[in-house]
C-alpha cells in the first residue's frame, strides 16, 4: 500500500483558500460593530441609529488594530521559529511527549476558558478567558500533529474529521469572544475620553423654524421676536456634535452626563439649518 498522502479534495483546497479571509472578515466587521455600538451605546444611542454599512463597520475596525496585529505578527513568527526548532531538533519519539504535554495543556486552558464564560457579553470583561480558548485550540493541534508523527496520509493531523472541526471550532469561537471583549473595551475607553472632553468637540448651533424642544435636553433656547415671516426663528446652542452619519446629526448638550444626559438627534432638512464650528 502506497504511503503517498491522499489527494486534497478541491472542497478542501476552496476551504484553504477562502476560509481564512472570511473569517478576517467577518472579524473586521464584528470588531467594529461591537466598538461601535460600545463607543455610542455610552451615550444612549444604538449602532443601529446610525446607518453604517457592513463596510463601514470594517473600516472602522481598522484604525483601532494595529497593535493586536503588530502583536498577531510577532507571535507568528516566534511560532514558526518553535515550528522549525521542534520539527527540526526533536526526534519524533520526544516529539511525540511533547505532544502529550500540549494537549494536557489544552484541556486546561479549555477548563479556564469554559470558567470564564459567564463573562461573555459583559462590558470591560477579562480578555483572559477567551485567549484562553484560542490557546486550547492551537496547542490541542499542534499538539495532535506531533503525537501523530506526521505519519497517517489519511489524517489531518491524526485527528478524525470531527474532532479536528471542534478544535478549529473552539478557536474561532475564542477569537470572536477576544475580538468583541476588546473591541467592547476599546469603544468604552474612547467614549469616556469624549465624554471627559466634552468641550473640545465640534460646536453647533441651530436655527429652527419651528420650536423644538430642545431646551428640555439641556441646549439653550432663544427666539428672534423680530422674525416675523418665522423663518429659523427658533436658536439653540451649547451643543456638541458626536458625529454626523446618513442625513442625523447626533448632539450632545454641555450639561450631558451619563445616566442623566439626553443624546439629541436631528435629520437633516429644509426646516432645519445646523451650523457647525470647529474649535
Amino acid at each position: 500500500m502506497s504511503d503517498a498522502p491522499a489527494p486534497t479534495s478541491w472542497v478542501e483546497r476552496g476551504v484553504t483558500a477562502v476560509g481564512p479571509p472570511l473569517v478576517l472578515g467577518a472579524l473586521g466587521y464584528w470588531y467594529g460593530w461591537e466598538r461601535t455600538q460600545a463607543l455610542y451605546g455610552y451615550f444612549g444611542l444604538d449602532a443601529s441609529l446610525l446607518g453604517f454599512s457592513a463596510q463601514d463597520f470594517v473600516v472602522r475596525s481598522i484604525e483601532a488594530i494595529y497593535t493586536p496585529l503588530a502583536a498577531l505578527a510577532v507571535a507568528g513568527i516566534v511560532v514558526a521559529l518553535l515550528h522549525q526548532l521542534v520539527t527540526s531538533r526533536l526526534s519524533r519519539r520526544t516529539g511525540r511527549r511533547l505532544g502529550y504535554v500540549l494537549i494536557a495543556l489544552a484541556f486546561l486552558a479549555l477548563l479556564i476558558g469554559i470558567a470564564g464564560m459567564d463573562d461573555i457579553g459583559v462590558a470591560h470583561a477579562s480578555l483572559v478567558a477567551p485567549l484562553m480558548l484560542c490557546f486550547a485550540s492551537a496547542l490541542a493541534g499542534y499538539g495532535a500533529f506531533l503525537t501523530s508523527g506526521r505519519a497517517d496520509p489519511r489524517r489531518r493531523y491524526g485527528l478524525p474529521p470531527l474532532l479536528l472541526g471542534s478544535i478549529v471550532a473552539i478557536g474561532v469561537l475564542g477569537l470572536f469572544w477576544l475580538t468583541s471583549n476588546y473591541a467592547t473595551g476599546e469603544g468604552d475607553m474612547r467614549a469616556q475620553a469624549i465624554a471627559s472632553n466634552l468641550a473640545r468637540m465640534p460646536e453647533v448651533i441651530v436655527y429652527s423654524r419651528n420650536d423644538l424642544g430642545l431646551d428640555s435636553a439641556g441646549a439653550s433656547a432663544s427666539v428672534d421676536s423680530a422674525d416675523t415671516a418665522g423663518a429659523y426663528r427658533y436658536r439653540y446652542g451649547h451643543l456638541h456634535l458626536l458625529i454626523e452619519s446618513a442625513g442625523r446629526y447626533f448632539l450632545l448638550p454641555d450639561s450631558w452626563v451619563r445616566g442623566g444626559g439626553t443624546a439629541i438627534v436631528l435629520s437633516d432638512s429644509s426646516d432645519v439649518r445646523i451650523q457647525v464650528s470647529e474649535h
